[in-house]
């Protein structure tokens, strides 16, 4: 959620948050057990991603990285990517692990006719010295975005970058489709459809359907692929409409019956 103030905190996350209470040194043995097998299982996962990445980017050979986030605005910014370049190579994370990404390009040899293009990804301290290392490498760099950033970092970001466009009053995908397809009247749709869902307007039942449909990273590639072409709704964003509201309506009815037991 947005506030109309000033940034959005988010506060630390402390043991009264997490309401452990051990009442012996075994269970906290135990808690520090599983909280360093989970970080072991999230730096595995990381780790498997990045050479997942790392083989993409060593086997592409065209010229544009699109880095962006994971929900419909982000697809929608894909989408026109795709419709203006042609041959995108498209890596969709979330506002925590984009920095890592970043790290990631830094340690792959590639010529320096590489554009980098972020989207619908807000700024974090973590990404300048990234960013500013490939650019020294002579790639280019490219930023589009609706968020609240933090003043010092907006300064930051716009003297490493070679173009940096911040509006709040739009979503990501309009910000790409007014700098890359302004006369392309499919390219307008598919910002439409973006703006109905980022903004929550939901006039346009497209947008819930294309939203609900995307549940991870083949189903965005998936969606994006179709909205390029001007594809908007067939049969097989139907059937994932229909699988991933049945799950969520299943989830639902779970949540509700572990509230009544």
């Amino acid at each position: 959620n947005r506030s109309s103030g000033g940034v959005i905190k988010v506060m630390p996350y402390s043991q009264a948050d997490r309401k452990i209470t051990p009442s012996n040194d075994f269970t906290v043995l135990r808690n520090l057990h599983r909280c360093t097998e989970c970080a072991w299982s999230v730096n595995k996962m990381r780790r498997n991603v990045g050479k997942g990445v790392i083989g993409r980017l060593n086997e592409y050979s065209g010229s544009i990285i699109h880095l962006t986030h994971t929900d419909l605005d982000a697809v929608c910014c894909d989408a026109i990517f795709q419709r203006r370049y042609g041959n995108v190579l498209t890596i969709f994370s979330s506002v925590q692990d984009y920095t890592s990404y970043l790290d990631l390009f830094d340690g792959v040899q590639r010529s320096e006719n590489t554009t980098l293009c972020l989207s619908d990804l807000g700024g974090r301290e973590g990404a300048v010295e990234p960013i500013t290392r490939l650019k020294r490498k002579g790639w280019s760099i490219e930023w589009r975005d609706h968020h609240i950033w933090e003043k010092p970092i907006l300064e930051d970001v716009r003297r490493a970058v070679d173009y940096l466009s911040i509006k709040r009053e739009v979503c990501a995908c309009e910000i790409v489709y007014q700098d890359l397809l302004k006369s392309d009247l499919v390219a307008k749709e598919i910002a439409a459809i973006g703006r109905d869902r980022d903004f929550w307007i939901n006039k346009d039942h497209r947008s819930e359907v294309l939203s609900t449909a995307i549940s991870d990273n083949a189903s965005r590639d998936t969606i994006a692929s179709k909205l390029a072409q001007g594809i908007f709704t067939d049969s097989e964003i139907e059937d994932l409409y229909t699988l991933h509201s049945s799950e969520k309506q299943e989830i639902g009815r779970a949540s509700c019956r572990e509230r009544v037991s």
